[in-house]
């Protein structure tokens, strides 16, 4: 098995071994399922974060990296992209009920305000 150190070779380069310790603790929510989420999951599985939360609320949405819109197909395409991660999919009430304090980063890439009322 590759350890994270040759993995992730280029980007300790770049910005150290602290920084990626940082994106391996970091904990990613993305709302909404489009283009550019599917580009958002796929690159920050990439980038080593391994605590991803997607809501997946437009199941029908066939992308090119998740065309499949079972939640199985789409889990196991995360841990395509990323072995490592703890990657799983929320329900938005799930996410809104979440400690806060645990996100390092939240992405909306779908409008909210419909759902939110």
């Amino acid at each position: 098995m590759i350890s994270d150190l040759e993995l992730y070779d280029r980007q300790i380069r770049l910005w150290g071994k602290e920084s990626q310790k940082i994106l391996f603790r970091s904990t990613v929510v993305i709302l909404g399922r489009n283009c550019l989420s599917e580009d958002l999951i796929k690159n920050t599985l990439l980038s080593g974060v391994r605590n991803l939360i997607l809501n997946d609320n437009n199941i029908s949405f066939k992308g090119i990296f998740f065309n499949d819109p079972d939640i199985i197909s789409i889990t196991a395409k995360m841990l395509e992209f990323n072995p490592s991660s703890k990657s799983k999919i929320s329900s938005l009430s799930e996410i809104l009920n979440q400690d806060i304090t645990s996100v390092s980063c939240l992405c909306i890439t779908d409008p909210l305000i419909e759902k939110m009322d």
